[in-house]
């Protein structure tokens, strides 16, 4: 059974690559494709010729899956307990060889290698950080808008009365309606949940993933995380992006490789074989899609180039330096111009990326060292609970989303069901603290703050966020507040986007007036609790901007605190000052001057001038930004680049050293206790992540300390069935390949074939026929299938390309 051969067999540079791991013998029949000769299946199938089994395997790669889907050769092992892994090694074999050395001096060899030179170089990178800036740009406006109209409904319904009964309803309705339709959407590609980091991290490891860089993969993303974040659940689409940029940039050379692939581009020998390469040029895509992602989002082509070297990749070279530093810089660029200058053609200072004058806008002083070192520390023991906690949860959840679990049995069965009552759940719970929790407090007056025109007759000087002068009022949330100019604290921040949380929180000389530490520290142990039960859902959640959140109420709170201590101790010393002044008056005259009541007053009046002077000049806004760098070190345990993003994207390049020792404290205490957010994520989904040191107790341990000693060996022509037997009764993704030789006494080894090729074969029913030698020209012959059936196989795709 299943004699037939597809007809019209066509094969591409995945085909050519597949036929390598197969054995010596497929060398010669790939080396007949290359050099002009009709291409031809190849036999590969089980060491046992005894056992009984349909016919012979063919090792016809051609059509495996839809060209368009970057991770394709994923879904065969999606099913499967192990993981197959990327060839980044280049292949070196005996064709490749041949071929450059027939064809590699000829003119039109020399013009196809500087193409792939110019794209891979210029062109590839280029699109990528386009896209991204797109991406970017399509993300965060569409969010805004939908949290905009979210808003606009609600305050319209809270301030109109009666109808304030119902405000309540409808902004809940609205929140968990946004996750709903998120979870649903992410059910389409499942991979896109979380926020997908691990999963670049891992493929830059060499683990495939299967569908993590797909392009239904890459559209559920982009429009689950904007109804994520719409919807006010502590998420990021910074982290998000990483997965989006990587999943671009594997569309961009999916693009590159079909348009190879056409008839029209009659391509050499040379260059057909270069493109054997394809999982080495993915690997670098990958990462230049991380970098450019990194950079649209923050804003920071520097800090993109080395969170792509730093935290994700495994392997780096000096060429791929420069491209992902290219593609970074496109990406931001794209990502300023869309946001300024397509309006006016020029690009605003607060969308250009700008180190400044290295103002700080309060001069460091040495007693503040050990202020830093104690943030550093909070935020690496906030980073490690963080991360325990929510490690638990997440175990727990996926005990609960499994057969028979607590949240699947809750459903009615359903585990599709499951997932998005469950986020719907998680939204309804923080829309209903969001809402419920400013009514408990009063408002704060916003007269007296920097910006204000009365507080501005006084003197005080304006607000500031990284250098920049900003209107702290347009980030203030009034929510039954009767008085005009009032604003509610916890409103402004619980119901407010989360980056005009962080801008109020980073903006300086506003100490006392803008945030009580009662609320500071409220917030923060309220967005701890709900961040930790969200990520993990199944749902796009990104931790950059969450973890930004909490570390700056962190250090705030603790700016505000030493701010509120300076004061008193400044009103102290003028009041003592006064007194003094007044004592020696007295004691010196015979009719006192000053009388002991003026003394008093004029004592309390310099007490009052003291201290308001010494909250004008604190800058908790910078406490913040060290608290906001060192909650993320904790989580992510990353340093250089989280270092260089924070600088950029608050334009605060002064902050450099102090931003260096609070991170690395920061991750030091972490370590101590687990491992970061993403390699905690990796380990949960089983990713045989391998590590640049390996385990001490590795050491001493040979090859054969490791092997199994039942070996389940392939030869070059076996039946289909002792193929599927040895599928069946192993877990193992590779299968080594066994040749007896030309006299058919020794055996040998001629290669490997991985277990995800084995199900293709199998699954393609490309078999030779019946007593068809594997050397020899074969006649191809097209299958029809029962019940008249298509040509070649089951669908055109098959038809099309063997």
């Amino acid at each position: 059974e299943g004699v037939g051969l597809f007809a019209h067999v066509r094969l591409g540079a995945r085909e050519l690559r597949e036929m390598l791991g197969g054995g010596l013998c497929v060398l010669d029949e790939v080396r007949g494709v290359l050099m002009g000769a009709q291409p031809r299946a190849v036999a590969h199938a089980c060491s046992d010729p005894e056992d009984e089994g349909g016919g012979h395997l063919a090792e016809s790669q051609a059509g495996l899956l839809d060209a368009e889907d970057v991770g394709a050769l994923d879904l065969p092992a999606a099913s499967l307990p192990t993981f197959e892994s990327y060839d980044f090694v280049q292949v070196r074999s005996r064709i490749r060889y041949e071929a450059d050395a027939v064809h590699g001096h000829h003119a039109a060899a020399d013009r196809e290698e500087l193409v792939e030179i110019l794209f891979n170089g210029v062109v590839g990178p280029m699109l990528v950080g386009v896209l991204c800036g797109v991406a970017a740009y399509t993300t965060n406006g569409a969010s805004n808008w939908l949290i905009e109209l979210k808003w606009e409904w609600t305050f319209a319904l809270l301030h109109n009365g009666l109808w304030g009964l119902v405000s309540f309803p409808v902004f809940a309705s609205l929140c968990v309606g946004y996750t709903a339709t998120a979870a649903s959407v992410s059910l389409l590609a499942p991979v896109a949940c979380g926020s997908g980091i691990h999963h670049v991290k891992a493929i830059l490891n060499g683990i495939r993933v299967p569908g993590a860089l797909s392009l239904r993969t890459l559209a559920v993303k982009l429009v689950a995380i904007t109804l994520v974040v719409a919807s006010g659940l502590p998420a990021g689409r910074e982290g998000p992006m990483v997965q989006i940029g990587a999943a671009i940039a594997a569309a961009v050379l999916g693009l590159y490789r079909n348009a190879l692939n056409l008839k029209c581009c009659k391509l050499s020998h040379s260059a057909r074989a270069r493109l054997l390469d394809e999982d080495v040029h993915l690997r670098d895509y990958v990462a230049i899609g991380t970098a450019a992602g990194i950079a649209a989002a923050f804003n920071a082509p520097i800090g993109g180039v080395l969170f792509a070297l730093e935290e994700v990749s495994t392997v780096w070279s000096q060429r791929l330096t420069l491209r992902c530093f290219f593609a970074s810089m496109m990406g931001a660029v794209t990502m300023n111009y869309l946001v300024s200058g397509r309006k006016h053609g020029v690009i605003e200072d607060d969308a250009l990326v700008v180190f400044g004058d290295y103002d700080l806008g309060s001069t460091l002083e040495v007693r503040e060292l050990p202020v830093f070192l104690f943030i550093g520390t909070c935020g690496g023991l906030l980073g490690a609970a963080f991360n325990s906690l929510n490690g638990r949860l997440n175990k727990w959840r996926q005990r609960a989303h499994g057969r028979n679990g607590a949240l699947v049995n809750l459903a009615g069965g359903s585990p599709a069901r499951a997932k998005i009552l469950e986020a719907a759940a998680l939204a309804l719970l923080c829309a209903t603290l969001s809402f419920f929790l400013p009514l408990l407090f009063g408002c704060s007056d916003a007269s007296t703050l920097a910006g204000d025109p009365a507080g501005a007759a006084g003197g005080s000087p304006p607000a500031r966020s990284g250098g920049r002068a900003i209107d702290v009022h347009s980030l203030l949330v009034s929510v039954q507040c009767s008085a005009e100019g009032e604003y509610n604290e916890i409103a402004s921040i619980t119901l407010s986007n989360q980056h005009r949380v962080i801008r109020s929180l980073f903006s300086r000389h506003a100490s006392g007036a803008l945030f009580s530490a009662q609320t500071l520290l409220l917030c923060l142990l309220l967005n701890l609790a709900t961040m930790a039960v969200v990520n993990g859902a199944a749902i796009p959640v990104g931790l950059f901007i969450p973890c930004m959140t909490v570390g700056a109420l962190g250090g705030r709170l603790v700016g505000e605190l030493i701010a509120n201590s300076d004061s008193i101790s400044a009103a102290a010393a003028a009041a003592a000052e006064v007194l003094a002044l007044a004592g020696g008056a007295l004691n010196a005259t015979i009719e006192p001057l000053v009388d002991a009541d003026g003394a008093k007053t004029a004592a309390a009046e310099a007490a009052a001038a003291a201290a308001t002077a010494a909250l004008a000049t604190a800058d908790t806004g910078f406490y913040a930004l060290i608290g906001a760098a060192a909650m993320v070190a904790g989580v992510t345990r990353t340093t250089i680049a989280l270092t260089v993003i924070m600088c950029e994207f608050s334009n605060d390049a002064g902050a450099l050293l102090p931003l260096m020792a609070t991170v690395l404290v920061a991750k030091v205490v972490a370590d101590l206790f687990n491992p970061s957010v993403h390699d905690m994520a990796m380990g949960l989904a089983g990713f045989p992540f391998l590590d640049c040191h390996p385990p001490r107790r590795t050491s001493a341990l040979c090859a054969e300390d490791v092997m199994t000693a039942d070996v389940r060996a392939l030869s070059l022509v076996a039946r289909a069935g002792d193929v599927r037997s040895a599928l069946s009764c192993t877990e193992h993704g590779s299968f080594p390949v066994i040749d007896v030789g030309r006299n058919g006494r020794c055996r040998y080894l001629a290669g490997a074939v991985h277990r995800y090729q084995l199900h293709a074969l199998l699954s393609k029913k490309a078999f030779l026929r019946p007593g068809e030698v594997p050397g020899a020209r074969p006649t191809f012959r097209t299958r029809t299938g029962h019940g008249g059936g298509s040509k070649g196989g089951t669908g055109g795709r098959q038809g099309e390309s063997g």
